[in-house]
């Protein structure tokens, strides 16, 4: 097939951690077979070398990339990449006005690049702005539109007006639905996508390419480096350091934690809003030389980060926006690490994470709950390393790209027959 997809986020350099579940499935469509481009919006930090490319550095094939400007100066182009809602709980004004430039200048380009490339298939990752940009040309060129719902998507789609009339437009344009979670399907379905043309379908994680990451040597540094003399144990938690990832409900519950494990550090990866506030708290518990910050890691650090933890936790929550992940895409790389996962019962974390068999699930938004969670995970009597084993046989089978691109072919296969 003929694929063009919409995205908004794409990593823009080889170690960039923003959108890579997009890039992870274009790329493996695209050695599946298939003649993939991907259009997203322009940034200044892209690499040359990794747009128009047809292979990657190993000669492999993948999507091609190409981007398009939609302001008139260079420093307007901040839409997109983790900057467009503040705290993940509000549209930052300055993107509000801004959107209607992306929105213009996306539609001119995709159809533009639809009519050169002759596309089977309309793929728009977030359904918001990037669905309800490519109605005008799945309407005109007759090309079925599948829309894949990511997160942030769901919460802008269900805001008033005039965001109401961008998302009644992406409904009726859509084919097919895909999302990472059925909590989120289930919103866009209430909002008009007919429920019995959505499907949902996980994220997954790359074992191969973790384990070129990871070494020996690179864990153990990494684990001297984060414990910094303490016995341990090292938990490790990895995300956009905004309400919806849940770490103020981590540190509200490490006290209990800490008081059978004294040795006990916490590792909280990423960047975001709410970083100096997540310090602060920390330090207002006494727990600022037991939780540390390490900040953004690139794609090339995150495998020995997952290695050197003895668990790695993620306490998603809906935040107070309403807004809430899918699947985040670390959990599924924690298991390809072989961590055990200690997570928030929401969304779509049971779909990878199986209670008692990877690891742990707890009540989100409920610290005494996964103080529960992370003491029952940190026993000695625990069976870590098969929980481990149990993620990792998880991802080999059926968490991995190759079997989540066969289930998008499906859907592909699908919508061509909608049509």
């Amino acid at each position: 097939m003929r694929i063009l997809a919409l995205t908004h986020t794409y990593p823009r350099f080889p170690s960039d951690t923003n959108g890579p579940f997009v890039r992870f499935l274009m790329d493996e469509l695209a050695r599946r077979g298939h003649e993939v481009r991907v259009l997203t919006a322009h940034d200044a930090d892209f690499a040359p070398d990794e747009l128009e490319q047809d292979t990657d550095a190993r000669g492999q094939r993948r999507a091609r990339l190409s981007t398009y400007r939609y302001a008139p100066v260079e420093s307007w182009h901040i839409l997109g990449y983790s900057r467009t809602i503040h705290q993940d709980v509000r549209l930052k004004a300055r993107m509000l006005l801004l959107s209607p430039l992306l929105i213009r200048a996306g539609q001119e380009a995709l159809l533009k690049a639809a009519q050169d490339f002759k596309p089977d298939i309309l793929h728009a990752h977030w359904f918001l702005p990037n669905a309800c940009m490519a109605a005008k040309t799945a309407r005109r060129l007759g090309v079925p539109l599948v829309a894949t719902l990511h997160g942030s998507d769901v919460f802008v789609a269900e805001k008033g007006w005039p965001i109401s009339m961008l998302t009644r437009r992406a409904v009726a344009a859509t084919t097919r639905l895909t999302s990472c979670s059925p909590e989120l399907r289930d919103r866009v379905c209430a909002l008009g996508v007919p429920r019995e043309r959505s499907h949902v379908i996980p994220y997954a994680a790359d074992p191969g390419l973790l384990e070129r990451e990871i070494s020996a040597q690179a864990t153990a540094a990494v684990r001297e480096r984060l414990l910094d003399g303490a016995p341990g144990p090292l938990v490790t938690a990895l995300g956009r350091l905004v309400w919806k990832k849940g770490f103020h409900v981590l540190l509200e519950a490490l006290p209990a934690v800490l008081r059978q494990h004294p040795g006990l550090r916490v590792a909280i990866a990423g960047e975001g809003d709410l970083d100096a506030r997540l310090k602060a708290q920390a330090a207002a518990l006494g727990m600022d030389k037991v939780v540390c910050f390490p900040g953004r890691l690139g794609r090339e650090e995150i495998g020995p980060f997952m290695a050197a933890g003895d668990l790695f936790t993620m306490p998603s929550v809906h935040d107070p926006a309403g807004n809430v992940d899918g699947l985040p895409n670390v959990i599924l790389e924690a298991m390809a690490a072989r961590r055990p996962v200690v997570a928030s019962n929401v969304a779509g974390i049971p779909l990878a994470v199986r209670d008692g068999e990877s690891g742990v699930l707890a009540r989100p938004k409920d610290s005494v709950d996964l103080a529960r969670a992370l003491l029952a995970a940190l026993s000695p009597d625990a069976p870590r390393k098969a929980w481990g084993e149990a993620g990792r046989a998880l991802v080999e089978e059926e968490l991995n790209w190759p079997a989540i691109a066969a289930r998008y072919e499906t859907v592909y296969r699908m919508a061509l027959e909608d049509r």
